[in-house]
């Protein structure tokens, strides 16, 4: 049986972004979290690419679909 994933919150993401770009280690935190090190980097890329609502599940659907369409 699949453990259900977890949904963070846009809050807790961005910090977990934050204390990575402090300096504290990804691994650190991840393990800290219970999450994959990939994870982290998949926030990381969308908060890049989108900002603040790049960590919004709901928008990052609607982002993708609307790229889809195009």
């Amino acid at each position: 049986m699949t453990a259900k994933r977890r949904r963070w919150t846009p809050q807790a993401k961005l910090e977990v972004l934050q204390r990575i770009q402090a300096g504290e280690s990804a691994s650190v935190i991840a393990a800290e979290w219970g999450l994959d090190e990939s994870e982290i980097e998949l926030w990381a890329r969308r908060y890049r690419t989108h900002g603040f609502i790049g960590l919004h599940h709901k928008a990052m659907q609607a982002l993708r679909k609307m790229e889809r369409a195009l």
